[in-house]
């Protein structure tokens, strides 16, 4: 998953929550201006903040929730970074692909991969793949893997 992205998507949020936050702070040192303003302008002039109280507190607890999954999903574990600095990059036939049932945007598809890393031994583990180009057994892709337990394996990005 292209980090950069989740945050181009996840900046407006950021924001909203940047701006509820100050707004809160606003509050909170100098009630007594910020309620006298909203009394004598009216519940119109004060009304419209709430939405943006809401939508900050929304975007911010569902931020906490599922950048962790994402990121988790991503398939950039500590084994996988670990592997892509000190493994064996090689080529390997896959083995089976099967569907984890986890989608995102509709577009890539999460899938478990088998691959062959030595003679006699396999490996299996998690990526998100495009649904417009599924791996298939019997196809060649780019892995690393662990030459000293060689049923440890990732994708070569």
């Amino acid at each position: 998953m292209n980090w950069k992205k989740l945050m181009l998507i996840a900046l407006p949020g950021l924001l909203l929550g940047l701006g509820g936050l100050i707004f809160a702070i606003y509050v909170f040192t100098n009630p007594r201006a910020f309620f006298e303003t909203a009394v004598e302008g009216g519940l119109d002039n004060f009304m419209w903040i709430l939405p943006i109280l809401i939508i900050s507190v929304v975007v911010f607890t569902m931020l906490m929730v599922f950048v962790p999954v994402l990121k988790g999903l991503s398939g950039d574990s500590k084994q996988g970074k670990m592997l892509r600095e000190r493994g064996v990059k090689t080529m390997a036939r896959i083995l089976k692909v099967e569907d984890t049932g986890i989608t995102m945007n509709n577009v890539n598809f999460y899938v478990k991969i088998t691959v062959e890393t030595t003679k006699g031994n396999q490996a299996t583990f998690k990526q998100f793949v495009s649904r417009v180009n599924v791996p298939r057994p019997g196809d060649m892709m780019q892995i690393v893997y662990d030459p000293t337990d060689p049923t440890k394996a990732a994708a070569a990005l």
